[in-house]
């Protein structure tokens, strides 16, 4: 029996992957214990350079018989326990495969930092695409309201752009340029009914609910008229623990979610200092949805919700929150997952005005959330007071072609808008910038190579496969994606550190100066970084800067603007924000 095991395991080893080492300590020392020093040597042996699952099967029964001969059960656990946590890359098509869903945290349509490669990778989701939900009407409380939404169906284009008409109320246009029909991209999307020329307006739509993002920084905003609120004094005068200025506590808008969460009876109600707990604060938006009018639940209802156990874990932990929340209330809770799965794959982030202070909002706006999604996007939106999309074409839009807009950055390179989509949206992208590994010649996933001597560009070879190699334009040196992705990653902690730290006169030295040394100009994190200089200079600092360095300024614009000629972005939100077409 030990030479048979012996056998096997190193046969299955040598061609076995790598697997968590460390925890199979446990299980070698006890093959030492009981004197298998055979099969502890073999497995020792097997471990270092990977068992794959035939062979780590016979190397638990192994260690199994001798763990039971010593009493040593915690051997078998510690394999048990390696076997479940194996370690290797994600091909493309194993990515694909992995079930659906969507905005981080409630994966947001716009991600104020470029993410980590390495970080990205690692949060990979896997769970499967949510069903359930409805829209009825009935009792007044939030459980029986929940319980009382029919179950959901699935919806034709036409009963959805009948619902989305409604919806649009005297926004409606009287003969719309757009209409929702089938896509081959995405089950359905939005197209264009006549030619349609580049910065003409397609559709505007109010928010069908907005709420708070429930952010760091963003806490001290009343969540009805969205002002700042005071340092003393803050929360809801009925003790709901809701962050509401004086004049909004009794006002129509604030009373239902108001009643409901007393009703849930919120833990911090008593505690000796205000507080705004971000948990219970981040389903208020959910909770509005339950007090929509019966066609806008409806509307909801049709929308796709995908699901992730993270969601799950913020609901549970929000309730955590409360003495009295429903949890028990099979009905309602279901309700309450597809609400937050329809949000999460739908919200945007909307920043809103108000008495100079800028802060953003949770907002669903149903029609903008049915365009799919293109890294190159032929329309573009913005927002206006938070409550408003603006969508108009970014190029001329051929009739029956299909409108798009874009759910990662623009000038987000290559790996990082696909490990975004696959993590928060659970879908790869074949546009065609996504098929060349140049990107129209922007480079922006360019890094430097690192071969004595060579300082060309080192860009990724596989544009398919979210761990790909990667080779140097010039000397044609391979490097391996782990190694790529961490001087990326460097980069981009390098740069962040010094934009959440630097003013501006800082950064600009930084850029000119410091960065050159280890990022090419064209990568999308320097280009972040100017972006930034761009922003600060123009619309937050309010000290002079010298002739010099506003010519560093228009000299980031001209870049950027020049990068997004040569990828066709055409008359894109970008172009027009950092063009002052729009603020």
């Amino acid at each position: 029996m030990p030479l048979i095991c012996v056998f096997l395991v190193v046969s299955n080893a040598l061609r076995g992957r790598r697997r968590v080492h460390v925890i199979s300590v446990a299980a070698l020392a006890a093959c030492f214990h009981c004197q298998q020093s055979v099969v502890a040597v073999v497995l020792g042996v097997a471990v270092v350079l990977g068992v794959a699952a035939a062979a780590a099967a016979v190397a638990v029964a192994a260690v199994a018989a001798a763990a039971v001969a010593a009493a040593h059960v915690a051997a078998v656990v510690a394999v048990a326990i390696s076997l479940l946590f194996p370690h290797r890359p994600l091909s493309c098509a194993e990515t694909s495969s992995l079930a659906e869903l969507p905005r981080v945290a409630l994966v947001r349509r716009s991600s104020v930092r470029p993410p980590s490669y390495v970080a990205m990778l690692s949060t990979l989701p896997q769970s499967p695409r949510a069903g359930g939900g409805g829209a009825g009407g009935g009792d007044t409380t939030l459980a029986a309201l929940g319980a009382h939404m029919a179950p959901c169906r699935d919806t034709t284009p036409e009963q959805l752009a009948q619902l989305i008409d409604a919806h649009l109320g005297d926004l409606r246009q009287e003969q719309p340029n757009w209409t929702i029909s089938s896509s081959k991209v995405a089950g359905r999307g939005v197209f264009a009914t006549r030619d349609i020329a580049a910065g003409e307006l397609i559709f505007q739509e109010r928010a069908l609910v907005t709420g708070p993002t429930a952010r760091k920084g963003q806490l001290s905003s009343c969540i009805c008229c969205h002002q700042t609120l005071p340092q003393t004094g803050f929360l809801c005068r009925h003790r709901c623990t809701l962050p509401v200025c004086e004049s909004c506590s009794d006002s129509e808008v604030h009373q239902a979610e108001c009643e409901h969460f007393r009703r849930w009876q919120p833990k911090d109600a008593d505690a000796a200092e205000e507080q705004v707990n971000p948990l219970s604060l981040r389903i208020l938006t959910a909770v509005r949805v339950f007090h929509l009018g019966k066609e806008q639940r409806h509307l909801v209802d049709a929308m796709q919700a995908n699901a992730e156990r993270a969601y799950r874990r913020e609901i549970i932990k929000a309730a955590q929150c409360f003495r009295n929340f429903p949890t028990t209330d099979r009905g309602f809770m279901d309700q309450l997952f597809r609400i937050v799965g329809v949000l999460n794959t739908n919200a945007f982030e909307a920043p809103c005005r108000s008495g100079g202070h800028e802060t953003l909002l949770r907002g669903l706006f149903p029609l903008t959330a049915i365009m799919n999604h293109e890294c190159t996007p032929n329309a573009s939106h913005y927002f206006e007071d938070g409550r408003l999309a603006v969508v108009r074409a970014a190029r001329d839009i051929p009739k029956g072609g299909e409108i798009t807009t874009t759910y990662t950055k623009i000038l987000w390179g290559n790996l990082t808008r696909n490990i975004f989509l696959k993590m928060t949206k659970h879908f790869a992208c074949d546009c065609a910038r996504c098929h060349d590994n140049t990107e129209n010649g922007t480079y922006l996933s360019a890094l430097f190579c690192r071969e004595q001597g060579c300082r060309g560009l080192v860009i990724p070879v596989q544009t398919k496969t979210l761990q790909p190699d990667w080779r140097c334009i010039t000397c044609e040196n391979v490097f391996p994606h782990s190694k790529m992705a961490k001087y990326q990653d460097f980069a981009l902690n390098t740069i962040n550190n010094r934009i959440n730290s630097c003013s501006v006169r800082d950064m600009i030295h930084f850029i000119n100066e410091l960065c050159p040394r280890f990022c090419p100009s064209s990568n999308y994190v320097l280009i972040e970084a100017k972006l930034n200089v761009i922003w600060r200079m123009t619309r937050f600092d309010r000290e002079e800067y010298t002739p010099e360095e506003m010519g560093h300024m228009d000299r980031y614009r001209e870049e950027v603007l020049a990068i997004l000629h040569k990828l066709g972005a055409g008359e894109c939100t970008l172009k027009k924000l950092i063009t002052g077409e729009i603020q």
